[in-house]
């Protein structure tokens, strides 16, 4: 076993050790103030949430800036899509004035 885990983590480069690290400490640290509300009858939920942002890397201020570029995405799908629909009835509309005109001018 602890030749597995010694060359496991030999093999691990700098960021994902960090990233498996980080993981690991939300865990333990998720299980211990959940003991400790537990123990002592209260939720500590604030408490846990604040120690996983402290060790988290600034994830939960990233997940913020990623909810936004979503957000920012669909606005844009929509305006394409908009967009898409004004040039297909443009079209549309620019058929029928040829169509007209073309039997006019036969007449």
């Amino acid at each position: 076993m602890y030749e597995w885990s010694s060359s496991f983590l030999a093999e691990l480069d700098k960021e994902t050790a960090t990233i498996l690290g980080t993981g690991m400490a939300a865990v333990i640290v998720g299980i211990a103030t959940g003991l400790r509300g537990f123990k002592t009858g209260k939720p500590v939920a604030h408490e846990t949430a604040q120690a996983i942002a402290k060790i988290s890397c600034g994830a939960p201020e990233l997940k913020t800036e990623l909810l936004a570029m979503r957000q920012k995405h669909h606005e844009l799908l929509f305006s394409i899509s908009t967009l898409q629909r004004d040039i297909d009835r443009m079209s549309e509309l620019l058929t029928r004035v040829e169509d007209r005109t073309r039997r006019t001018s036969a007449e």
